[in-house]
């Protein structure tokens, strides 16, 4: 992983009007330059999963655990991560979530699978990150 790269944090909206604010924005998070470029793809997950993230890169659960899954999923919109974070969270990071903006340059890669869904399955493949929310714990996603 490069140590030298820029990593945006964005602000979660504070908890007065928190749920309103995410709300009328639809559920998407980031600024719309993102969310509308066609190479930038969101994941969500527990806090406690970022520091590893940033460390040794995204791992599917095959890779951690020896799970099934063997690849790692992004969706085309921060909203259905911010879904993933919100469900995600334990109490080991005091509820905490983490919604991650990746950006592929190839998305025709091999390794690369995009549904017309709007998710991306990734096999040892590592985006390159440019953002992230923390998603508190006071935030309930319905």
């Amino acid at each position: 992983m490069k140590t030298d790269i820029q990593i945006t944090q964005y602000p979660f909206p504070d908890e007065r009007g928190c749920y309103n604010a995410v709300q009328e924005a639809g559920f998407c998070l980031f600024p719309r330059e993102l969310e509308e470029d066609d190479h930038v793809f969101f994941h969500g997950t527990a806090f406690e999963n970022w520091l590893a993230i940033l460390s040794k890169g995204f791992m599917s659960s095959n890779e951690l655990t020896g799970g099934e899954l063997d690849r790692v999923s992004y969706a085309r919109k921060s909203s259905l991560s911010l879904g993933y974070a919100a469900n995600a969270r334990s109490a080991k990071t005091d509820g905490k979530g983490v919604v991650i903006a990746v950006r592929f340059e190839n998305l025709a890669d091999t390794r690369l699978q995009v549904t017309d869904g709007g998710l991306l399955f990734a096999k040892r493949c590592q985006p390159e990150i440019i953002g992230y929310y923390i998603v508190p714990s006071f935030y309930h996603h319905l």
